[in-house]
């Protein structure tokens, strides 16, 4: 007489425990008939488990032989390990190609990049420093930099000279802006002037009249004279 307890493992397998058997029953001589039994693993501590592993694997039934040490281990079991090994190394191997393809993508975007940025730069035609491994993503980079040091250099000079620039700008203004005074007070000068001309003019003419005059008056005095007794 048998009696026995199904149990599921963390694993996933069945267990059976066995709780009692009859004294003329040889746990050796047990076939177990199942439609899920394919080879067991007897563990003897103070009962025996009888490990049945998944129908999938084998589907003929499965002697239970325990070993006087009260331990086996049967090949569906060491199977199954090598199935989980081997499962696990396929999926590191998945795991580190997807990784190379992620790496190999981003080497070639940066790779990319350089080259579009190596259009970018000036070509000053000098072989020695091609000869140099200038052409290198290195030497393309430091390239790069100096080219944006350069410019940098070059864009903080113009705006020195817009400064100075603006700076002449605002006294060209005040300039003008003299200027047109000036031009405004020349003007009033030269109205001013000949207003002057004009009234020297006048007194030039009166001057030439009282000259006459004085001459007249001077043949009147002589020939009053002269007539005179």
């Amino acid at each position: 007489d048998v009696q026995y307890e199904v149990v599921r493992s963390p694993e996933g397998f069945l267990q059976y425990r066995l709780l009692r058997t009859s004294p003329d029953i040889h746990a050796s001589n047990v076939e177990i008939s199942s439609p899920t039994v394919s080879q067991a693993q007897v563990q003897s501590s103070n009962c025996h488990f009888y490990v049945i592993n998944d129908s999938t694997t084998n589907n003929r039934p499965g002697l239970i032989s325990p070993k006087a040490t009260g331990g086996v281990q049967s090949n569906s079991l060491q199977n199954n390990r090598h199935i989980i090994v081997g499962n696990s190394k396929k999926r590191d191997e998945k795991r580190r190609a997807t990784h190379n393809e992620v790496e190999r993508r981003r080497r070639d975007k940066i790779n990319h990049w350089i080259y579009k940025l190596k259009e970018l730069l000036p070509d000053n035609g000098d072989s020695k420093s091609k000869s140099n491994g200038s052409d290198s993503k290195g030497g393309i980079l430091i390239k790069a930099c100096e080219y944006i040091r350069q410019v940098q250099e070059e864009n903080n000079s113009l705006r020195e000279c817009l400064k100075e620039n603006e700076k002449k700008s605002l006294e060209n203004e005040i300039l003008k802006e003299r200027i047109e005074e000036f031009s405004k007070k020349y003007g009033k000068i030269s109205s001013e002037n000949e207003a002057l001309k004009r009234q020297i003019g006048q007194l030039r003419k009166g001057n030439q009249r009282l000259s006459e005059m004085i001459v007249d008056a001077d043949k009147l005095a002589n020939n009053f004279e002269y007539n005179s007794p």
